[in-house]
């Protein structure tokens, strides 16, 4: 199983791919695909100002939205920020399949 885990600072039990510990990070490794699972933190960094996976995501709907959908079985939302995930609900479930996840449970 092909699965990419996106998050600063978490570490996932089980077997893992790849990490994406930053946003950049995060575009080249979702888009070098295929991947099985896909595991969504929010925030990416402690500072004050942290970065999102907004901008990612919000190019990913608008990719879908076009008619291109990533090569990604399933999006698994893990983030403890709970504004952002119902963003990164809403933005995926018309085109992805999703599951989500307590933080606690798998890591």
């Amino acid at each position: 199983m092909r699965r990419l885990v996106i998050d600063d600072i978490r570490v996932l039990r089980g077997e893992v791919t790849a990490y994406a510990r930053t946003l950049a990070e995060a575009r080249t490794l979702l888009f070098s695909g295929p991947w099985d699972e896909v595991w969504l933190d929010f925030d990416m960094g402690l500072a004050i100002v942290a970065d999102t996976l907004q901008p990612l995501i919000q190019e990913v709907e608008a990719l879908a939205h076009q008619g291109t959908l990533l090569p990604v079985g399933q999006f698994v939302i893990h983030t403890a920020n709970p504004d952002g995930r119902m963003a990164m609900r809403e933005a995926l479930k018309g085109y992805y399949s999703l599951r989500e996840v307590s933080v606690g449970w798998y890591f």
